[in-house]
C-alpha cells in the first residue's frame, strides 16, 4: 500500500519539460529584445540556438508555423495564431509610436491611428504584423491615396524615412529606440502611442510541448518577481 500511495504522489508531481535540447529562434534587430530572451532562457536553464535574422518579418511567422524554429519573441497573442502556436504569459506591453525628422516633430498633430487620416504626409508602415485593430482599414484608406510605403524590416524602415523628409515612420516603441540612436541626422519619437498590445512568446505547437511552455512561464514569473523586465538592459 505504501509503494502505492508513493507512485500516486509521483505521478501526481508536475511534469518537467527537458531541455537538453536546443531551443531555435530567429534573431532580432533589437538589441533589448535580444537580451530579454536571453535572460528567460538562462533563467529556465535552456539551451538556444539563435539563427540569423529573417529578410522580413513575414519569414518569422512562416518559419514558426512550419516548425522551422521554435519560436519567436515580442509577438502579440491573437486567436488566430493559437491554431499553429502555444502563447507564454504576458511579459510587457508593445507600444505602437511614431518617429520623424526632429525639424517635423512640432507640425504633427496626430494623436491617434486614426488621426493618421488627416496628416497630409507619408505614412511609412509595415508591411506585416499586427499593429492594432484599426490599422488593417486605416492602411487600406492610405493606399487608397497614395500615402502609403510599406516596410519589410526595421532596418529598412530607417533608410525609408530618411529619404523621405516629410514622412512619419509608423513603428513599434523598442525598435524606435534603435532607429533614433544614430546622432545623424537627428530623429525623434513623438511622445504619442497610437495602439499597445500584451507582449509574448509564440512557440510552434510543431516543435515545443506544454510542459515546455510552462517551464518558460516559471522562468519569467521569477525573473518579474525580482523586478527584471523585458525594458531592462
Amino acid at each position: 500500500m505504501r509503494v502505492f500511495i508513493c507512485l500516486l504522489l509521483l505521478l501526481a508531481l508536475p511534469v518537467q519539460a527537458d531541455c537538453s535540447r536546443e531551443f531555435k529562434t530567429m534573431e532580432r534587430e533589437v538589441n533589448q529584445d535580444r537580451i530579454w530572451v536571453a535572460r528567460v532562457f538562462a533563467e529556465a536553464g535552456c539551451p538556444l540556438q539563435v539563427l540569423p535574422r529573417a529578410e522580413r518579418m513575414l519569414d518569422r511567422f512562416w518559419s514558426l508555423k512550419t516548425g522551422q524554429i521554435d519560436f519567436v519573441s515580442a509577438a502579440t497573442p491573437l486567436p488566430e495564431r493559437s491554431e499553429f502556436a502555444w502563447f507564454s504569459l504576458p511579459y510587457g506591453r508593445e507600444k505602437i509610436v511614431m518617429v520623424t525628422h526632429k525639424e517635423l516633430a512640432g507640425q504633427i498633430r496626430a494623436k491617434s491611428m486614426a488621426d493618421l487620416l488627416s496628416e497630409q504626409r507619408t505614412i511609412i508602415g509595415p508591411h506585416f504584423g499586427y499593429y492594432g485593430e484599426n490599422w488593417p482599414e486605416i492602411k487600406k484608406q492610405l493606399q487608397a491615396v497614395d500615402r502609403f510605403e510599406a516596410y519589410n524590416n526595421w532596418a529598412k524602415a530607417r533608410g525609408m524615412l530618411l529619404r523621405n523628409p516629410d514622412g512619419i515612420l509608423m513603428i513599434v516603441e523598442d525598435a524606435a529606440r534603435d532607429v533614433v540612436a544614430h546622432e545623424r541626422p537627428p530623429l525623434v519619437i513623438l511622445p504619442v502611442t497610437l495602439s499597445e498590445s500584451e507582449l509574448v512568446f509564440m512557440f510552434s505547437r510543431k516543435t515545443v510541448t506544454e510542459p515546455e511552455v510552462a517551464l518558460i512561464n516559471a522562468a519569467i514569473t521569477r525573473l518579474l518577481a525580482r523586478g527584471i523586465t523585458a525594458t531592462d538592459n
